[in-house]
């Protein structure tokens, strides 16, 4: 291994880290530590955030997809119904209620297609990912304010719209491939 390499494989933290900035949707943490080489990284700035989920809901062929104004990229976003896990809500019951809340629908057969983390680079933040068949939820609509749209394609446009970048949100598309291949 050359001068300036380092295999990750095991880092040390140094000292608790200390909190540096906090809002309603994150935490910015710094810490130091010490690379395996002995190397000492001063200030790691990290994120932490709260864990969500995002549902991939199906109607017969077709895929139930949000439109959402997306402050952050100043555009809007074409999605799947995701939201935070709120204190002492499980996974299961968070993709239900967010499912609810932002379609309309309930949903049947559910499927736990897994956990991605989003940017763990930066972010200690988890996604966890479901898929159901969505019915109507009488009585039920989404919030204007939150949902511009809700959207049911056929499967074949919603990953032709993935390839051409008409969704971008990398846990949509994990949502797509962990749900669509098998």
């Amino acid at each position: 291994m050359s001068e300036g390499q380092h295999t990750g494989e095991h880092w040390q933290r140094l000292s608790p880290p200390r909190e540096v900035y906090r809002n309603r949707w994150l935490a910015m943490m710094r810490a130091p530590y010490q690379l395996p080489d002995g190397t000492v990284l001063p200030d790691i700035e990290t994120a932490q955030r709260p864990d969500y989920v995002m549902v991939l809901p199906r109607r017969g062929d077709n895929l139930m997809l949000v439109r959402q104004y997306r402050p952050a990229m100043e555009r809007m976003g074409l999605e799947l119904p995701a939201g935070a896990i709120d204190p002492g809500e499980t996974p299961a019951q968070a993709a239900a209620r967010e499912l609810l809340e932002e379609t309309g629908h309930t949903g049947r057969n559910w499927r736990r297609l897994g956990v991605v983390e989003p940017s763990p680079g930066y972010i200690a933040q988890s996604c966890h990912l479901f898929a159901c068949d969505a019915e109507p939820a009488p009585g039920h609509a989404p919030d204007p304010r939150e949902i511009a749209a809700v959207l049911e394609l056929p499967a074949a446009e919603v990953l032709r719209l993935a390839r051409t970048g008409g969704i971008r949100d990398m846990s949509v598309l994990a949502a797509l491939f962990l749900g669509l291949t098998g």
